[in-house]
């Protein structure tokens, strides 16, 4: 029965299509999944060839491709575009960098990645949202607050895209990750940008008079911190996580001064494109006081 149901679709195939003269090298078939995968809507591919929705998908799919989701055909209806290959390698720089600063600032929610920042701040969602290959998402609006009685200005990101998401949370990533934060499976214990996306994140750094660097986040990722400067030699003072209770909530921080912290802050942000700008001129644009670098930093 299914071989006499495929045979008459081939005979409805032969019998309403009408194509455009292929050239030698591009079959009917091939034209007709390009122009799915260029954009064109299943519809909108049914009407042009005059053939079943049936045979559409069943040409999709046997050329190896993935029919899309609603919400990818209304984005690509609406002139919206995302790069769905997004944090498909943790061993990018940018992939690392926007993962650290998702994991300390940002939020999942269902299928969507979610930001709220100053708007002084926006920069570096730009670069979020131009790594995504996105025209969209970002927004910006004031709020009055009644009991400060300020008025506060802010900038937001979000996008809901499914595959993206399952990236990061294969990588461990959590919604409702609030003092649950845990380190990611590539490889952080080596790398700056993961680092400094977290620090400009939820780090605070100060390198004027009395010289400081803070980290604020759960017991695993503070400790994590400390193992990666130890990694590469830069405290000179042993450190260890404190903690402290906010809200009904346990979060683990550590602080450093002097020199380990200018020491840090100089290895972490001196490379690497990608940075918080006010945390990236705190750190270059103050003569260091150190006398000489130590450790295995280069």
């Amino acid at each position: 029965m299914w071989m006499f149901r495929e045979k008459l679709m081939n005979v409805e195939f032969n019998k309403k299509f009408k194509p455009r003269t292929p050239s030698p090298s591009i079959g009917i078939e091939d034209i007709i999944v390009t122009d799915y995968v260029g954009g064109m809507s299943r519809d909108e591919i049914r009407k042009k060839y005059k053939i079943s929705d049936r045979m559409v998908v069943r040409l999709v799919r046997e050329s190896g491709n993935s029919l899309r989701t609603a919400t990818e055909s209304r984005r690509i209806s609406s002139g919206l575009t995302i790069d769905c290959t997004a944090f498909n390698n943790f061993s990018e720089p940018l992939a690392q960098y926007f993962y650290g600063l998702i994991l300390a600032d940002g939020s999942l929610r269902g299928n969507s990645i979610n930001f709220c920042i100053k708007n002084t701040d926006a920069k570096i969602l730009e670069q979020f949202q131009k790594y995504l290959g996105m025209n969209y998402g970002l927004k910006f609006s004031s709020a009055f607050d009644n009991r400060t009685l300020k008025t506060y200005h802010r900038c937001t990101f979000a996008v809901s895209e499914k595959k993206i998401v399952d990236r990061l949370k294969e990588q461990g990533l959590l919604q409702a990750k609030s003092c649950k934060e845990t380190l990611p499976k590539f490889d952080w214990l080596n790398s700056r940008d993961f680092w400094r996306g977290v620090i400009d994140g939820d780090g605070h750094i100060r390198l004027q008079e009395t010289r400081a660097l803070a980290l604020v986040g759960s017991e695993e990722v503070v400790n994590g911190f400390i193992a990666f400067c130890n990694n590469f030699n830069l405290l000179q003072t042993p450190r260890k996580a404190s903690s402290k209770f906010y809200k009904n909530l346990e979060l683990f921080k550590v602080q450093l001064t002097a020199d380990d912290a200018e020491r840090v802050a100089r290895f972490i942000y001196r490379e690497g494109d990608t940075a918080l700008e006010r945390k990236l001129v705190t750190v270059l644009n103050y003569p260091s006081k150190l006398k000489h670098l130590t450790g295995n930093q280069e």
